[in-house]
């Protein structure tokens, strides 16, 4: 958990530009084009508009302190539960269980970590997406533009939508979150520790940290591959009215093409790429200090 909140503090600004892409793009019309649809034209945007730190906007501080929470919790149940997971799937066998096992278990600890975590997901795409500089109690800038500012602070935000729509307001698009959660750490956590595995058995490296970064990144291309339809529709259910995440999908899918559910995949990477350098690396550190094997 430690290692993923410092990872994502750091980059959050990656989080930011996809989310406003994401926005931006799914309600765009003829009469009102997208101001925000491409990674480095939304970065630059923001960063000419709002600068790096703002109040209510800019690129680094729109739902940070909701990311940190819930790194400290989801992502601490991600991987604290995968070795665990493992010996579960296999017992106390020594050998390697296999990649499918890997699967299994990054899976099964995503799921567990996103039913907890949800709330706070929701919490910080909503401040990502209606982000912007302040004036005269309106936004001037971004997608909320001439509007007011939803929540004056994250515990204000948890507490409003609790109260607006209860517990049903707070897991708004748990099912493509928790889909998404299965697959990303199934696909994060198997990819890393295979690749590892893979190398050290062909002689390729040995473990220590250049091991470490290197199976981070495959992680990172492989992670960004899989997860990123759900994590688009997990975007827009989050921020806008749908029925459910198949009605989103399919009018999504009818009013942009299939290749929109890839869009913001750029801006995913690269979040997930340095995200997992500083992550895995780290959590391995951790791990050792603490007299446990590496995963």
């Amino acid at each position: 958990g430690i290692s993923n909140a410092i990872a994502s503090t750091i980059l959050n600004p990656a989080d930011v530009v996809k989310v406003r892409i994401q926005s931006s793009v799914n309600h765009a019309t003829s009469e009102h084009p997208a101001i925000y649809y491409k990674p480095r034209q939304t970065f630059l945007k923001i960063l000419k508009e709002e600068g790096v730190f703002a109040r209510w906007g800019g690129l680094y501080l729109p739902g940070i302190t909701a990311s940190i929470i819930r790194e400290l919790s989801y992502s601490a149940m991600r991987f604290g539960l995968y070795t665990p997971a493992k010996h579960l799937f296999t017992g106390d066998n020594p050998k390697d269980p296999g990649l499918m096992v890997k699967i299994l278990s990054g899976g099964f600890s995503g799921s567990i970590g996103s039913l907890i975590a949800t709330p706070t997901d929701v919490v910080k795409i909503r401040f990502q997406k209606e982000a912007g500089i302040v004036k005269d109690g309106v936004y001037i800038t971004g997608l909320h533009k001439g509007m007011k500012p939803t929540y004056n602070s994250t515990p204000e935000a948890f507490k409003t939508i609790y109260n607006e729509g209860g517990l049903q307001g707070l897991y708004r698009g748990w099912q493509p979150t928790m889909f998404r959660a299965c697959f990303l750490a199934a696909a994060q956590l198997s990819t890393y520790d295979h690749t590892k595995y893979l190398m050290k058995k062909h002689g390729i490296m040995e473990e220590g940290t250049k091991l470490h970064i290197s199976a981070s990144l495959f992680a990172a291309m492989n992670t960004t591959i899989v997860t990123q339809p759900f994590d688009t529709i997990k975007t827009l259910l989050m921020t806008h009215h749908y029925k459910g995440p198949f009605q989103c999908l399919v009018t999504v899918v009818e009013k942009n093409g299939p290749l929109f559910l890839y869009r913001g995949a750029l801006p995913s990477f690269c979040r997930f790429a340095p995200h997992f350098t500083v992550a895995l690396p780290l959590w391995e550190e951790i791990r050792y200090l603490l007299g446990l094997k590496p995963v």
